[in-house]
């Protein structure tokens, strides 16, 4: 382990800076990925961005359950061209 900070130094050096992470929060990454499962990020994003949308969030950030999530992560998780409704 203590060749790590060395390894990714070098990681770095050969592959520029890591990508931002897209959330700091992790219930929203976790969330992220179960919307949108096996797509690329941008879908990801995409997608959360629409379950935003359309579910809405509580003032105290938290994310309410009800049956439109996953009409919304079938649909926006699809391949591009098919429609899943």
């Amino acid at each position: 382990m203590r060749d790590l900070p060395i390894l990714l130094d070098r990681l770095e050096e050969a592959g520029g800076p890591a990508d931002p992470v897209p959330s700091t929060d992790g219930w929203e990454l976790v969330l992220a990925e179960s919307v949108a499962y096996l797509v690329d990020d941008q879908r990801r994003w995409h997608a959360l961005d629409e379950l935003r949308r359309v579910v809405g969030r509580s003032r105290s950030g938290s994310w309410p359950r009800c049956a439109g999530t996953a009409r919304v992560s079938r649909r926006s998780s699809a391949p591009m061209g098919i429609s899943t409704t």
